[in-house]
């Protein structure tokens, strides 16, 4: 199994922060990912620690956090 696009949403959201940081004049204190979860079999997403983070957003982890996983059932309404 596989969690890229947990991880790419990792990276998004650090080039985000990246971004905002370096181009507002208030600044960025802290960015959040939220996930919503709608696989099937719902385990615990791997980050590994997050080694796929580019070096340049590696200083950009200290002001980021991921929300608590949000499980979302897929049901169709009949």
């Amino acid at each position: 199994m596989t969690y890229s696009r947990a991880r790419s949403g990792v990276t998004q959201t650090l080039e985000y922060i990246k971004k905002l940081m370096n181009s507002t004049e208030k600044g960025l204190r802290h960015g959040y990912l939220a996930i919503y979860d709608a696989r099937d079999v719902k385990n615990d997403i791997d980050f590994e620690e997050y080694y796929f983070v580019r070096e340049e957003l590696k200083k950009y982890m200290q002001n980021f956090s991921i929300l608590k996983i949000i499980p979302l059932e897929k049901t169709h309404p009949t």
